[in-house]
């Protein structure tokens, strides 16, 4: 259908609901929308679109051109919105990379200075960093290298050292 003022629509089978509508007062297209918001603006599957492995749940899909892996797109009935690196024909996940060939990644910031660029508080159970590993666990830190345990700092402040005199050295 194409309207005065050079607006198209596609619709679906029943020939009542548009699926994919020009505005062309806005040069916007929308893809399960008669209203978009943006220069392309595609609406949700359903109302509450989580994602799902090995199906197609997300609004939006990228894919390679096998169709066989992809990236798929959608928000969430809470408003949280979710990017999956999945297949859609099988319940296996694959990993997003960002910037797999350079460049730095800010969250909060819109000038990161290194690879990863948090303003704000960042949350992790275990954290690795040139062979160590540190955990959090019932409110102390682990500090492993070689997967041994060989300091614990408590909530208290204390401090237990493996293979130390002072194996309760408190950090103040």
């Amino acid at each position: 259908n194409i309207a005065d003022g050079g607006d198209i629509s596609f619709y679906e089978d029943t020939g009542t609901t548009a699926k994919f509508f020009w505005d062309a007062s806005t040069e916007r297209l929308g893809i399960g929308t008669t209203v978009p918001r943006a220069k392309l603006h595609a609406s949700g599957v359903t109302g509450d679109d989580d994602p799902a492995l090995g199906t197609e749940s997300a609004p939006f899909f990228v894919s390679n051109t096998a169709l066989s892996y992809g990236l798929n797109i959608g928000v969430n009935a809470q408003g949280g919105a979710w990017l999956q690196s999945q297949s859609n024909s099988s319940a296996i996940a694959y990993d997003i990379l960002l910037n797999p060939v350079g460049g730095n990644v800010g969250i909060g910031t819109t000038s990161p200075s290194e690879k990863l660029d948090v303003n704000g508080t960042a949350k992790a159970t275990t954290f690795e960093l040139n062979g160590w590993t540190i955990t959090e666990s019932g409110g102390s830190l682990y500090f492993a290298t070689g997967g041994t345990n060989k300091m614990k700092l408590d909530a208290s402040g204390n401090l237990d050292v493996v293979g130390s005199v002072n194996s309760n050295a408190t950090i103040s």
